[in-house]
């Protein structure tokens, strides 16, 4: 998911949510649910979303995950 910059306020970057922020024009990887939100939700019109939903790939989460997963030395999924 690529976010556009096209937000009133927030052209350099968009904070989704305590997780995730997407800075502008720089391509993130998301989940499969993240990515429907923001492709099918008034986001739609901020974001590009590429990818098809025929391969599961686990969650693509933010710094919190990251963090826990190596704390619990496990992996996404």
């Amino acid at each position: 998911a690529c976010y556009r910059g096209s937000c009133a306020s927030y052209e350099e970057s968009f904070p989704f949510d305590a997780e995730f922020q997407f800075p502008t024009g720089v391509p993130q990887k998301v989940c499969g649910n993240l990515a429907r939100i923001l492709s099918s939700t008034r986001l739609a019109k901020h974001f590009e979303v590429e990818g098809a939903f025929t391969t599961h790939l686990g969650r693509f989460g933010g710094e919190t995950e990251k963090k826990e997963n190596i704390m619990n030395n496990s992996c996404c999924c």
